[in-house]
């Protein structure tokens, strides 16, 4: 992830379906997305029982080059992950994600160790993300919100608010959903990568 709160804005309901499932959660920040974000991190991270690293590099200065991608590669050998969660690549998202988005898929389709990598919906809706996965997290909504809280206490923008994440998780279950299923939330996801 670019910054601190992407983690829970894009894809937190999927994240803690998969560590109450048994997955070992793993969060690298590229970033420590300023305005006091970082200092939330522990608190976001404890809640999905996950690790988490942040490496530092410039916020709203990142650029694709061999540092970048040298640097998720080495996480990538240090964690073993099987699957990689990501950005999408949209152009109207923050340069950083578009940015970690490229490193981040070239560095997880050079990996022995990653076999499957998703790319989040973008924080804006835009017409470029063309979901193919999408995961249930209606028992996970209400924790999202809570990890979303504790980053709108530092850093408040329109996205943020309860209705507006709500109504997007809501716009992707109605999606999927058909007479047999009565989904109410849900993430969204591209399948970038998929290799069994």
């Amino acid at each position: 992830m670019a910054h601190p709160d992407d983690e829970a804005l894009l894809c937190y309901g999927s994240l803690k379906k998969f560590q109450l499932g048994g997955a070992k959660i793993h969060i690298t920040f590229l970033t420590n997305g300023g305005q006091a974000r970082d200092i939330v991190t522990p608190n976001v991270a404890k809640s999905l029982s996950a690790n988490y690293k942040i490496l530092d590099f410039p916020v709203s200065n990142l650029s694709m080059n061999k540092n970048l991608v040298t640097s998720i590669e080495k996480q990538i050998d240090m964690i073993r992950p099987s699957m990689l969660i990501t950005h999408t690549n949209s152009l109207l998202e923050h340069q950083d994600h578009q940015i970690v988005s490229k490193a981040s898929t070239l560095a997880g389709f050079r990996s022995k160790y990653v076999n499957t990598i998703l790319h989040c919906e973008p924080v804006l809706r835009n017409t470029g993300f063309s979901p193919n996965l999408f995961i249930d997290i209606e028992k996970y909504i209400s924790d999202k919100l809570q990890a979303i809280t504790l980053y709108r206490n530092v850093l408040d923008r329109w996205y943020m608010h309860p209705e507006i994440v709500t109504t997007r998780a809501r716009s992707w279950a109605l999606q999927v959903q058909n007479d047999s299923s009565s989904l109410g939330y849900c993430e969204a996801f591209e399948i970038h990568l998929l290799r069994y």
